[in-house]
């Protein structure tokens, strides 16, 4: 009975749009209904058919639609959503928030005439991304171990292109551990002879930011943006690399590109796991090409990802910040090692 009067209720206010006439002998019909309904489910005085240029659910009334929302068993939804032409899909609280979300849209708040005609905002495309993979020092079994980068590789796609223009690559030499263990060896390919004669992370970040900043000044300061595969390498590594070191990130990697959360939200039915970049690149017809956990191999077949999302029509923009994600337990466990002293030089 609720779903039936749920849709009775929706479409009423729908019906605001077309006539008002039509929308008064609806909610006529809607009153009518509630009046069987348990008293819990009743909605005193709806205003379901104001003039379109008001509300068409006052808040209050809308707050209470969406507490039955909550209320209703899924066949109870499922029909509901039916009535309205809506595939849901999911759990019975999927379902509820995708009914919810439908009935906040349709019938809550639409803007007057004076505030449609407000200037939209002009939506901030970048023009370089900056793809990057890091490898850093670890030891087998260790979850708790203070990883230092010690590859900061870089792989530059030109988003007006669709192609990848430019890569460079810099070793760090580590200073918590620095000699490195033979599991951080055989897996990243690093030896020790490459890690002794580089420069420690504060020095390399100063270099780094050479390169970016020849193409932020071809371009506006929202022009070029850094991206990676998944949230880990800026926030379970650079982030704390840089505490580390004493030093606050530079602003332009305090937001990144999230190929991963982009490439799920672009493609439907995306399972975990199905999103690694294996499994990316097998979606594009693609294969690996060059080393895994080679940070630069890493980072380029990741650009070679994002190229075909952005042929696929993918915003070039930043969908994630530090404060978005959720520093997991490995990481905070590394903060008793912070050593502070270096001092970043921004150009």
């Amino acid at each position: 009975m609720s779903a039936s009067w749920l849709v009775q209720v929706l479409r009423a206010t729908y019906a605001t749009i077309q006539s008002k006439e039509k929308c008064r002998e609806i909610e006529k019909a809607t009153c009518e209904s509630e009046e069987v309904l348990p008293k819990e489910r009743q909605i005193k005085e709806p205003q379901a058919c104001v003039s379109s240029s008001k509300l068409l659910l006052d808040s209050q009334t809308l707050v209470k639609l969406k507490s039955v929302i909550n209320k209703m068993p899924r066949e109870e939804l499922l029909q509901a959503g039916q009535a309205f032409g809506l595939q849901l899909k999911g759990s019975t609280k999927q379902l509820r928030i995708q009914l919810k979300k439908f009935a906040t849209s349709r019938f809550g708040h639409r803007p007057s005439s004076t505030q449609t005609e407000t200037k939209p905002k002009r939506r901030v495309e970048a023009r370089y991304i900056c793809v990057v993979d890091f490898e850093a020092t670890c030891e087998e079994n260790d979850a708790n171990f203070p990883n230092e980068i010690i590859e900061f590789p870089v792989v530059i796609v030109d988003v007006q292109k669709k192609e990848i223009i430019e890569k460079v690559q810099f070793y760090c030499r580590p200073k918590l551990n620095p000699v490195l263990s033979s599991f951080c060896i055989e897996l990243t390919g690093i030896t020790q002879d490459m890690v002794d004669q580089a420069d420690e992370f504060p020095d390399v970040l100063n270099q780094i930011m050479a390169v970016l900043n020849r193409y932020i000044s071809i371009t506006h300061k929202h022009g070029v943006i850094v991206a990676s595969d998944g949230p880990w390498d800026f926030r379970d590594f650079f982030h704390w690399q840089c505490m580390a070191s004493g030093l606050a990130p530079p602003p332009i990697m305090s937001r990144w590109l999230d190929i991963r959360k982009a490439f799920r939200s672009m493609v439907p039915g995306t399972c975990r796991g199905e999103d690694q970049l294996q499994s990316m690149l097998s979606h594009f017809d693609l294969a690996f090409e060059g080393t895994p956990h080679s940070g630069l191999d890493d980072a380029y077949n990741a650009a070679r990802v994002l190229i075909k999302l952005l042929e696929q029509g993918l915003h070039p923009a930043c969908n994630t910040t530090k404060e978005q994600t959720r520093t997991t337990k490995r990481a905070s466990r590394k903060l008793p090692h912070l050593q502070r002293g270096y001092k970043y030089q921004s150009d």
